[in-house]
């Protein structure tokens, strides 16, 4: 019989040695990023503020809009799957919270057996029941032997080298990753939302120019024909303003199903069926749907849920790295049981079947099949493989702000130099007309003038529509619309 002394002597030999087998392996953290500016047109900005730390509800002023984005946050179908995405991982994280607490279940067991006579059991039983130590109610039944327990069974692992507790930590970090996940679809929401209104606006512009021109293009086409009669214009003429005038109809249908397009689409992200959408009756005369400040590169890496997530998901990849270091270290398990126990069940109950026991345990791993050295190096490959992503998704987000400063600058020079032509094509349609009239114009010059007059003014309202679009993607490349 082993000493206890020899036993733990044993113990702690075989620890040392499987210690050594141990691998070693330095995990990666996120990058640091300088907190530099970022540049426009060649011009270096650094704000002190960044609108990305802005919420939602203070950039946008319009009060429409702000009401269907409070209604998508509560309705949008995705968002409230997501919720419940979350609410897996928190039930995860309460699992691994109490890994480290010992179990406790009620047991009620009954085992019947029927012992070969050639066995040990069938023999020794036998052989029990001829003894003269043990009284009538001690002999067990030999033709079908039952084994019955009624009472309470325990197993507790021991945390001794923490990797439950890691196990824990991970859980949590699934829990904020999911959160930040979260955060990011909310942002895509909200953009997304404000993007579709800012078009539906637009389009509303248009509409009503079109209904306008409609209206102007008719009074040319009525002064054609009676020109026609009175001999002054020919049935060309006439054939030309019509036509210019059933293509500005056809236009405006096309702008119509646009508009019907982006109400159902807006519609669809607030979670409810087809329906009109209550808004502003014009973009507005702002050049600029807000003031843009950038920060800097560290703001940035704050602001934006997908980067914040991958932060996350890194130190949750050094976790696990632990977790599978420690695999290869001897786990102790302790099962104690208390309860009743007999082959009788007529003396289950009687206070001399009362048992109680406590079984522990040292589990040495030494062939696993290479699912410890598996698992190490999935858990470092993961870990590399999130490096490589929060670098790229940084790097990627410092090219979406550079693109969007330009964008947002372009498209400003843009919209002013439009919007100058569409002045002064809209003053020489007064002017081709007076000269048509006294015969120093023909009637393709008019029409020509028309057109021309229309289509700066339509491309005008597209291009102040594309304004606030960039400004809305500076503004989500920047890491808002979370909160």
């Amino acid at each position: 019989m082993f000493s206890k002394k020899y036993i733990l002597s044993f113990t702690i030999v075989l620890i040392t040695i499987f210690s050594c087998k141990v691998p070693k392996y330095v995990a990666v953290s996120a990058p640091t990023f300088q907190a530099q500016g970022f540049d426009s047109m060649g011009t270096l900005i650094s704000d002190s503020v960044s609108i990305g730390a802005t919420s939602w509800k203070s950039i946008f002023k319009d009060e429409y809009l702000k009401n269907l984005i409070s209604v998508a946050l509560q309705n949008n179908n995705s968002l409230l799957a997501f919720d419940q995405k979350i609410a897996i991982s928190s039930a995860n994280l309460l699992v691994a919270k109490n890994l480290t607490k010992p179990s406790l279940n009620a047991n009620v067991q009954t085992n019947f057996d029927r012992y070969g006579f050639y066995t040990m059991n069938g023999v020794g039983n036998y052989d029990l029941n001829k003894s003269s130590n043990i009284t009538p109610s001690q002999r067990v039944p030999t033709a079908l032997t039952p084994d019955l327990f009624t009472g309470f069974r325990s197993s507790w692992e021991v945390d001794v080298w923490g990797q439950l507790k890691t196990k824990k930590r991970v859980a949590e970090y699934d829990v904020e990753a999911q959160k930040w996940e979260k955060h990011l679809l909310n942002t895509e929401v909200v953009t997304s939302i404000a993007t579709l209104y800012y078009q539906l606006l637009a389009f509303d512009e248009e509409y009503l120019m079109l209904q306008n021109a409609i209206v102007i293009q008719k009074e040319g086409l009525d002064i054609v024909r009676i020109q026609k009669e009175a001999g002054r214009a020919n049935e060309l003429a006439v054939q030309q303003f019509e036509a210019q005038y059933l293509g500005t109809q056809a236009l405006q249908y096309q702008v119509k199903q646009s508009i019907v397009a982006i109400e159902n689409e807006l519609s669809f992200l607030c979670g409810t069926m087809q329906q009109k959408i209550v808004r502003s009756a014009s973009l507005g005369s702002k050049m600029q749907p807000f003031n843009l400040t950038v920060g800097n590169v560290e703001m940035l890496t704050i602001n934006r849920p997908d980067i914040q997530k991958i932060e996350v998901q890194l130190a949750a990849s050094k976790a696990n790295i632990n977790i599978a270091r420690l695999a290869y270290y001897p786990s102790f398990n302790f099962n104690p049981y208390f309860g009743l126990s007999s082959f009788s069940i007529s003396k289950i109950i009687d206070p001399s079947s009362v048992a109680f026991g406590l079984l522990g345990g040292v589990q040495l791993p030494i062939f696993t099949k290479k699912q410890n050295e598996a698992n190490w190096l999935i858990a470092q490959s993961n870990n590399k493989e999130l490096y490589y992503q929060y670098k790229q998704a940084m790097l990627k987000a410092i090219a979406e702000v550079q693109t969007q400063l330009g964008a947002v600058e372009n498209v400003s020079n843009e919209l002013a130099l439009k919007d100058q032509q569409a002045q002064i094509l809209k003053s020489a349609i007064g002017t081709a007309d007076n000269l048509y009239a006294a015969g120093q114009a023909n009637y393709l010059e008019v029409l020509t003038t028309r057109k021309n007059a229309l289509d700066a003014a339509i491309e005008a309202i597209t291009i102040k529509g594309n304004l606030f679009v960039e400004a809305i993607k500076m503004y989500k490349a920047l890491g808002g619309g979370w909160r």
